[in-house]
């Protein structure tokens, strides 16, 4: 880092010295715009050698204090990479409002990055208002046509927002990222013809995509594709191809894989209890199949008390989710949460710890 802040502070003082040396009137008024913007631009690099030091010469704090200095002169990448220190709580206290804040200002002057994030902010509700529209608006601004991460994100946000849901266009999109090789994008595309959402069902174009992730070593590929040869979905049944996939997914520690291996009994001992803990870990992770297969666990009392409250607790939070589900799937989500409250039970009820 010393040599950066060596070769920041040689750059600003040649030429403050060139513009002294100048004799020009109008050379030298240019050059001292130069050197304004020669010193902002120090700030700037100051704060990321600070941001990005390592060891002892890391120091956050000292990061946001340069960062804000080029930040308050308009320096876009300053100001977001501020909002970024608010937002992750680095050297600043984590504050979601400022860092909004910040990265409207860099998002205005076109900071892709700041546009991303303040999509972010919008989707999640962080420091405003939740409003979908406006996180459309701002990732579709920042979104570079041979960025596959931000492609993907997009295709998430057509997935899943709440007021702007289009799974045709979610697909559009998971296909360009995919196509470039980005595995997650592949496994989504490989989810989206599971389950029928912005195409026609397809389980053998499932295969392909998950088999395409998968290659790539996306463990939630690899239990997805693992899946497919363990039911005879899409391919041929083959047990031991889908004991494989499990098993390297397990081996990346993917909790929904080593339950799923637990409760069958694929490579280990079944153990509905060790299956239980797994799939508890997955489902607390946000995994929606996680959250049905431990609905189910509490259902049938595998590994567990029996117990129909915490049994629909899991099934409705998994089922907000809809489209990780086929069609097949969440009618049968729907039937049995139906029949649990026509009996009476309640996921105010259900037993978490």
């Amino acid at each position: 880092m010393k040599q950066l802040l060596l070769f920041c502070i040689a750059l600003c003082l040649s030429a403050g010295v060139y513009s002294q040396t100048a004799s020009d009137s109008r050379k030298a008024t240019r050059l001292e715009k130069d050197v304004a913007k020669l010193e902002k631009d120090l700030q700037c690099l100051l704060g990321f050698a600070y941001y990005y030091g390592e060891g002892e010469d890391q120091d956050h704090k000292q990061a946001v204090y340069y960062f804000r200095k080029a930040a308050e002169q308009g320096i876009a990448e300053a100001q977001y990479m501020l909002g970024l220190c608010y937002y992750n709580g680095e050297g600043v206290t984590k504050n979601y409002k400022r860092a909004v804040d910040w990265f409207r200002k860099a998002a205005k002057q076109g900071n892709s990055e700041a546009q991303i994030y303040l999509g972010i902010c919008y989707s999640n509700g962080e420091g405003v208002a939740k409003d979908h529209k406006q996180a459309l608006y701002w990732t579709h601004k920042a979104i570079n046509k041979k960025d596959a991460v931000q492609q993907n994100y997009l295709a998430v946000l057509y997935l899943n927002s709440e007021n702007v849901k289009d799974h045709k266009k979610a697909v559009d999109w998971f296909r360009k990222a995919a196509k470039q090789g980005f595995a997650m994008s592949q496994h989504n595309l490989g989810v989206c013809y599971r389950n029928g959402r912005g195409v026609t069902e397809d389980i053998t174009q499932a295969v392909y995509w998950f088999r395409k992730a998968a290659e790539q070593g996306l463990a939630i590929a690899q239990y997805m594709l693992a899946r497919c040869y363990y039911f005879g979905q899409g391919v041929p049944k083959d047990e031991k191809q889908a004991e494989d996939l499990f098993r390297k997914a397990a081996e990346q520690e993917f909790a929904l894989a080593l339950g799923f291996c637990y409760y069958e009994g694929l490579g280990v001992t079944k153990n509905y209890e060790q299956a239980v803990d797994w799939f508890r870990k997955a489902a607390e992770q946000g995994f929606t199949m996680a959250q049905g297969n431990l609905g189910f666990c509490y259902y049938n009392g595998d590994g567990v008390n029996q117990d129909y409250n915490t049994a629909l607790y899991w099934f409705e939070k998994a089922i907000k989710k809809e489209t990780d589900f086929s069609k097949i799937e969440k009618i049968l989500f729907e039937q049995i949460i139906k029949e649990l409250k026509k009996q009476g039970y309640s996921s105010s009820k259900a037993k978490l710890n």
